[in-house]
């Protein structure tokens, strides 16, 4: 009889293993659900980004989130994402939803090591505070309240211009400015356009 229950026990043990396994992914989906349903981090409508891809919230069910796809600019392509809500057990998601809210965003431009350090500098702090004047001083509101919330050191509105060394023909030229979520890739097309415009000329001559 000991045989028999070690055999039933040990079948027993393998059906249970190949149950867990199979339902695994059924397991961690409804788990990802009760976690946003308890957390809410966000909702129907809502922008968000996770898992490489960003697109407004159109719906959540028991098993699947389902995304409106956007670009950088928040404009929606057409196509919609379906993700399994196990996604949400271990993806970091950023939520842009939040109404008239800016970020610190970045543009970098790889230039030849030729070029003028202070004078593109110059021009770039220009160029990027002229684009983004319309919002300087709503941004810096902005930061502010949530420093005082969150009791945190509040960013500068004011664009910053740093240089990185990349190879030995080239620099990154890294220009850091405050911008509407919705608004960044539109801002930063702006900032190099006006860039180009401005500097276009020498960085041409320091690339011959």
């Amino acid at each position: 009889w000991a045989t028999k229950i070690v055999g039933i026990a040990l079948s027993l043990s393998a059906f249970a293993m190949a149950l867990v396994l199979s339902t695994k992914e059924l397991i961690m989906c409804i788990t990802g659900y009760i976690m946003f349903a308890l957390s809410r981090p966000f909702n129907v409508g809502d922008h968000i980004q996770l898992s490489g891809v960003q697109g407004m919230v159109v719906d959540v069910d028991l098993m699947n989130l389902t995304l409106s796809e956007t670009n950088g600019s928040h404009q929606i392509t057409g196509k919609r994402i379906i993700l399994p809500n196990s996604v949400l057990l271990s993806a970091i998601i950023t939520n842009n939803s939040s109404l008239n809210a800016y970020v610190v965003s970045t543009l970098r431009i790889a230039v030849p090591y030729a070029t003028p350090r202070a004078e593109l500098t110059e021009i770039a702090i220009e160029v990027a505070s002229e684009v983004c004047e319309p919002w300087a001083q709503d941004s810096l509101r902005h930061f502010q309240q949530l420093g005082s919330i969150a009791m945190l050191e509040t960013p500068s509105n004011k664009v910053e211009v740093f240089w990185h060394p990349f190879d030995t023909k080239q620099h990154w030229v890294e220009i850091r400015f405050m911008v509407p979520v919705s608004q960044q890739e539109k801002v930063a097309q702006d900032i190099q356009n006006g860039l180009w415009a401005r500097f276009g000329e020498q960085l041409i001559a320091a690339n011959q």
